[in-house]
């Protein structure tokens, strides 16, 4: 899920997680960036469709109330990827920290 991958990061040592930072940068411009290297992205190109286009519009991987900038886990995310998976013919599956911080 987003918050433990961003978790990782920033327990690693940075500011802000990829995840976060793609809510701020809002999705769609990252979704752009994607798209110029030719790196395809189901779940974000299901989030963007889903509307959920970063912080400025108070939804994107994470949810932010009443203007808050402070990311909020979102289960309609959980519910959005697990649909994704499903679709692709995937499951979900546990993935440890060490994974995320060795990939």
């Amino acid at each position: 899920m987003p918050q433990q991958v961003d978790a990782v990061v920033t327990k690693f040592g940075h500011a802000d997680g990829p995840i976060r930072e793609g809510d701020l940068a809002g999705l769609r411009y990252r979704l752009a960036l994607a798209q110029g290297s030719r790196i395809k992205s189901e779940i974000a190109d299901a989030a963007l469709r889903a509307g959920r286009f970063g912080q400025k519009t108070g939804k994107g991987y994470y949810k932010y109330e009443g203007g808050s900038r402070a990311p909020l886990p979102d289960p309609e995310v959980e519910k959005l990827i697990d649909e994704t998976l499903q679709r692709l013919g995937r499951k979900r599956r546990v993935v440890s920290d060490d994974e995320i911080s060795s990939a």
